[in-house]
This record gives C-alpha cells, structure tokens and sequence, in this order.
C-alpha cells in the first residue's frame, strides 16, 4: 500500500475545480485565485498525529489532525470548518462542514501520485499531484 504521508506538487486541475468552489461558497475573487494557484501539498504524521500543509506564492495553509476526531479549520478563504479526516486504505477522507454546506476531499495515494477529488453540492473537481 502506497504511503499517505510525502510532498506533492500539481500537475492538472479539470475544468471543475472553480464550479465546485463556488458551490461551497467560495467567492469570486477567491476563487480566481485558488484556480490559478499550483499548489504544493506535504503531508506528514508523528505519532498518530498528521499535518497536512497546502503551499502556494499567494498564501500557506496548515491543518493537523488525529484520524477520526473532529477539529476546527479555517479555510484558505478565511471560513470557518469543523472537519474530520479518516483513513480507508490508501485514502485519506476530510469531510468539511460550514454551516449547512458539507465538503469532501479524498486524496488517494499511490507511489508516484496523488489524486484529490473535491465534492460538495453535486459539483466533483479532480486535480492529479505528483509525488516529489
């Protein structure tokens, strides 16, 4: 089984990605941003506790969890979350909540790869990272 943890770098976005932003309320000129970012995500774990960081030039963003427990985040457009994150394999699962509008990211890994799937409001969003 391919590892969860590593440093990835984007290599495609579908055409998705800013459709599915705004339907978890993204705005518009956060939107414009996070579509033209090329993000880097690292995820690491010690302990039984993980830190996923998403850098891009314009603005960095940490969250850290234990899997199966309930945080809060903010999001990169400043929202407050409460989110949870569990593992199913080579999976990572993050349900989002904010209000009434419900989020999930699942990243699944393999040994070259990355792939992040965004879902909230019928709207899907795939963008493939490369590991580094």
């Amino acid at each position: 089984m391919s590892s969860v943890t590593g440093k990835f770098e984007m290599a495609s976005s579908d055409a998705y990605y800013d459709a599915y932003l705004k339907a978890i309320g993204v705005g518009m000129i956060q939107r414009n941003l996070a579509v033209k970012a090329n993000p880097t995500e690292e995820i690491t774990e010690a302990y039984g506790r993980y830190t996923l960081k998403t850098l891009t030039a314009l603005k960095n963003t940490e969250i850290n969890f234990v899997l199966g427990e309930e945080f809060d985040e903010e999001t990169f457009d400043g929202r407050k979350a409460r989110s949870t994150v569990t593992q199913d394999g080579a999976k990572l699962v993050q349900v989002q909540k904010y209000g009434d509008v419900e989020a999930t990211i699942v990243r699944t890994f393999s040994d070259t790869s990355m792939e992040v799937t965004y879902s909230g409001k019928d709207v899907t969003s795939v963008r493939t990272f490369r590991r580094l």
